[in-house]
């Protein structure tokens, strides 16, 4: 795909944005949510951390963005959140050591 037709593709309305999420919510992963927010081809639908205020946190910003309110999950429900939310990509932005979990 050469990137005059990715751009078209991103640009196109027909076309469905990606459903993003986040597993992980500390300073990484808000560069990450920052990141989806600003892209229209992107959509952020799913957090997942152990601690439920930096989800809030991290929800609250990409409100803030002018975007939806995204989905918070405990680290027991990765499976649910990808099921619930029909994400397409996730993005990792955990502590490096428990990504090969």
């Amino acid at each position: 795909m050469t990137r005059q037709s990715a751009d078209r593709t991103h640009t196109d309305p027909s076309h469905r944005s990606a459903r993003v999420a986040l597993v992980g919510t500390g300073g990484r992963g808000l560069m990450y949510n920052r990141a989806v927010a600003h892209r229209d081809h992107l959509r952020l639908v799913g957090l997942l951390d152990p601690n439920p205020v930096r989800t809030k946190y991290h929800s609250d910003a990409h409100v803030s963005s002018g975007r939806d309110a995204v989905a918070a999950y405990g680290p027991d429900d990765f499976d649910a959140m990808v099921r619930e939310q029909g994400v397409d990509t996730i993005v990792v932005t955990s502590v490096d050591r428990t990504h090969s979990v």
